[in-house]
């Protein structure tokens, strides 16, 4: 699958080049977007069509990392400023001091203003370079091993094959007067830190205080991998069939675990209470009338200097190569994930086809004398008597047979089934991240950049003309200010959720052990029972050598 679009843009490429956004979430759910929301479907490319808001592509020096329309204030825009600090008046700005003739008509354009001041996406200096090449050569390692060292420390931090921390289990009464619900015990392993936790480290917990957890999850970290939920229940049945429940409570516990291994979820103040709190969750939400920070993480947050300085274009290419790939590998690994659990099925009937052939040699013991009354050998059945003591040993054998596929069916789904599970749950929630991205991740600053081009000129207009309202020009001023201000804000927000993106993406590089680990596992349990069977079927062989196949025996 490419990562580019029908219209030849990368999945990073800016709001303005997009007119409508889709949401791929397994549902098919189509939103106008003549009320202003984003127009969503279920498109079969949906991580491959163009993302909102900011473009990792290659960025050349003199152009915008959001696209759009030319502006001549991004050179003095600083994404580190307070919105309350005042701008530099510059000449050549136009709008903060006099403007040049020359600098209104011919606006520079826009860019963002701390890669234009460091340079660091140019290919090369459009001025005289006075440290020459080798100082160019040097900056540029040097700017590639800061960022293989911040993507190292990141990955540290993050490791998926460490061992689940939660335990969940149905409780079986279930609650509820009209509808009844299951309830669900937890049973955290580990101190947690900064939390009160109980004696016995355990709360209860319904599938709704789960889906309140991703929603609030989802509000305050919308551009990391947070974890999906099993569904709740398939179409309108109120039914849930035993097999249905139990993939549920997988799920469940793939998404607290997940939880908990992720280097920033873990320490979420809600998530922490959601494990702690021993109390009914919904009972403790309606105590504190629901009034939650939901704030989103970039609130009062400012990029630093050196994440820009030391980001890489091509890591833009990385990460548009893992958007179009994410769907073909999920198919193939849901494919892996069915030939395992088929797998599971055929040693289920091959314990149930195993129980009909012990109870269909008992029947044959129990006719074989009948079938034989006239004995050859000195007027006794030994010949008959030692074929049936045979057959009751094939018919142990059986049983043995079925008592260790039972065993390698509890082992598969204890053991292997959950990595192969868990793999896949990671692979939704970096595809669900990249759809809020594409959904979430916009701006306006095109449109702000325009606004203020037009402002300019009706400023340029107003000299030397003595009608021209004095105030008029001042709101003219304030309104560039103003615009100034927000994409000065817009810039920094969009840099955050770069940064954050690829912190993401950093940890993301970790599962692939995951991959790693379930394959030896599934090699380890097939060697294993594999060996178990054999061993049974030479011990058979061996009991069975002198089973009597003729009369000269």
């Amino acid at each position: 699958m490419s990562a580019d679009n029908s219209d030849g843009h990368g999945v990073w490429a800016s709001s303005s080049e997009n007119a409508t956004n889709q949401w791929s979430n397994g549902a098919n759910t189509d939103y106008s977007s003549n009320n202003g929301n984003p127009a969503l479907s279920n498109s079969s490319n949906g991580l491959s069509t163009t993302f909102n808001g900011l473009s990792l592509g290659a960025e050349q020096h003199g152009e915008s990392i959001f696209g759009g329309s030319p502006s001549p204030d991004a050179l003095d825009t600083n994404i580190f400023a307070s919105s309350n600090d005042q701008p530099v008046e510059a000449a050549q700005q136009g709008v903060w001091g006099e403007p040049s003739a020359d600098a209104t008509r011919n606006p520079a354009p826009i860019v963002d203003p701390l890669t234009s001041s460091l340079n660091i996406f140019a290919d090369h200096d459009d001025g005289d370079n006075v440290f020459g090449a080798d100082a160019n050569t040097t900056a540029e390692s040097e700017t590639y091993n800061a960022m293989e060292d911040w993507i190292k420390e990141i990955r540290k931090l993050y490791n998926p094959l460490a061992p689940d921390m939660v335990t969940i289990e149905e409780i079986p009464e279930r609650e509820g007067l009209l509808f009844k619900h299951i309830n669900y015990k937890l049973t955290v392993l580990v101190d947690l830190p900064n939390t009160e936790q109980s004696e016995s480290k355990s709360v209860v917990r319904r599938y709704s205080d789960f889906d309140w957890l991703q929603e609030m999850l989802i509000k305050r970290y919308p551009f990391r991998m947070i974890p999906e939920l099993p569904p709740k229940k398939i179409g309108t049945s109120q039914n849930l069939d035993q097999t249905f429940l139990k993939k549920r409570l997988d799920g469940l516990y793939n998404f607290v675990n997940l939880i908990l291994k992720h280097p920033i979820l873990k320490d979420d103040d809600l998530a922490l209470t959601f494990l702690t709190v021993p109390t009914d969750l919904s009972a403790w939400r309606k105590q504190l009338n629901n009034k939650f920070d939901t704030v989103d993480e970039f609130q009062r947050k400012k990029i630093t200097k050196s994440f820009i300085k030391m980001w890489r274009p091509e890591l833009s290419q990385h990460l548009n190569e893992v958007a179009g790939s994410l769907e073909s590998v999920l198919e193939t690994w849901s494919k892996i994930n069915i030939i395992i659990q088929r797998s599971q099925r055929r040693l289920t009937q091959k314990i149930h086809e195993n129980k009909i052939m012990t109870n269909l040699i008992a029947n044959l013991q129990e006719e074989t004398p009948k079938m034989y009354p006239i004995d050859i050998d000195e007027g006794n059945n030994k010949t008959v008597l030692d074929i049936n003591n045979n057959l009751s040993m094939i018919a142990q054998h059986e049983k043995d047979l079925s008592e260790l596929n039972d065993k390698e069916i509890a082992t598969v789904n204890a053991e292997l089934i959950p990595k192969f599970s868990m793999y896949i749950d990671i692979l939704l929630a970096l595809r669900n991240m990249f759809e809020r991205y594409r959904i979430m991740a916009t701006n306006n600053i095109p449109q702000l950049q325009r606004h203020i081009q037009i402002d300019m000129e009706r400023l340029e207009g107003m000299k030397g003309k003595p009608d021209s309202s004095g105030t008029e020009y001042d709101k003219l001023r304030l309104s560039i200010k103003k615009d100034r201000i927000s994409i000065m804000q817009q810039l920094n927000r969009s840099w955050l959720i770069r940064q954050c993106i690829l912190y993401e993406f950093s940890i993301y590089q970790e599962t692939q052990f995951l991959i790693s680990g379930a394959f030896k596992e599934w090699v380890r349990l097939n060697s294993n029972f594999t060996e178990l069977n054999m061993n049974a079927w030479e011990k058979i062989i061996n009991l069975t050598q002198n089973m009597p196949t003729s009369n000269a025996e």
